[in-house]
């Protein structure tokens, strides 16, 4: 259907009204897989313009690859990392959680910039992660802690040669909008 359906409504106290708008987009946009695999490939459309955003293509990914495993993300990122969070870059996602809320407990980071940092942590402590865009430089991803791939053959290839020939793969389309879990 069209992007800009409305799915659904939620009012009244705005703890109980997000919590059921949580458990209605939950049940909207859960893919049910069989197994987790060593290789997942994903874009991040339609929220995919920096990296900021793309990091929803990155987190239903990291539901769907088997700890130590691969995920490759291909996105346009056509307007980079994060203009308005440059600092994002400068700390990058290879930190503990514990030092990444001193950085905010102590003013050095942005609460909102510490969140998506965090998150991303997370998913960099289950898998590997290769970036494939046109708007992030190959050193600016290296900073934030992925490797990257000048497209999405040679990063598949560099999967391939990690994990074997005989690794399982999945691909998700439009990941930004959806939530992997296993059955």
């Amino acid at each position: 259907g069209n992007d800009n359906t409305l799915a659904g409504v939620f009012a009244g106290d705005p703890i109980v009204a997000h919590r059921a708008a949580c458990d209605f987009a939950r049940s909207a946009c859960t893919v049910n897989l069989s197994e987790l695999t060593d290789i997942v490939v994903a874009d991040a459309y339609p929220s995919d313009r920096d990296f900021w955003q793309a990091v929803k293509g990155l987190n239903a990914a990291s539901g769907a690859v088997r700890p130590g495993g691969t995920i490759i993300l291909v996105t346009p990122c056509l307007e980079g990392v994060c203009a308005p969070h440059p600092e994002v870059v400068e700390v990058g996602f290879r930190h503990a959680p514990e030092h990444v809320r001193r950085l905010v407990d102590t003013g050095q980071l942005c609460p909102i910039s510490g969140i998506v940092i965090w998150l991303a942590a997370r998913m960099l402590e289950r898998a590997n992660v290769i970036l494939v865009t046109k708007g992030v430089s190959a050193a600016e991803t290296t900073a934030l802690g992925f490797e990257y791939a000048p497209d999405p053959a040679a990063a598949l290839a560099h999967a391939l040669f990690r994990h074997g020939a005989s690794a399982r793969i999945t691909v998700l389309h439009k990941a930004a909008k959806m939530v992997c879990a296993v059955q």
